[in-house]
């Protein structure tokens, strides 16, 4: 499982946070109980892939190379290393998206990313 220590912020990455669309009452209890694991928790859409990137992948339109060429675009036409907070990423931090493995996630995009961009940011894959 994802929290070895207690985290300082939980990014969620997904385009639509089903807790937050679909069962608005679940996502409400899911953050009290995570708030015994981590301080913050932040849906931030602006982490996430459109979703023609998205689909065009998931539907093999795309393969990853093309995926990671698109999204990375994309995080640099949005200027995430300027949007986000950067002293939010100075304490433990995860991100969490349906992904199970970092290979093929955009999580580790953003994060190789931000460290490209910020360099001094340290990456842990659980």
């Amino acid at each position: 499982f994802w929290i070895r220590q207690k985290q300082q912020n939980l990014f969620i990455l997904m385009l639509y946070s089903i807790f937050t669309l679909v069962f608005p009452a679940f996502y409400g209890a899911l953050s009290v109980i995570l708030k015994g694991f981590c301080s913050g928790i932040i849906h931030e859409p602006l982490l996430a892939p459109t979703e023609e990137i998205l689909n065009d992948y998931k539907k093999k339109r795309n393969t990853w190379e093309d995926y990671e060429k698109r999204f990375l675009s994309l995080m640099a036409d949005r200027k995430i290393e300027q949007k986000l907070n950067y002293e939010l990423f100075k304490v433990p931090t995860v991100l969490l998206c349906s992904e199970g493995s970092s290979r093929y996630c955009h999580r580790r995009l953003i994060l190789e990313y931000l460290q490209d961009k910020w360099g001094d940011l340290s990456i842990v894959h659980l």
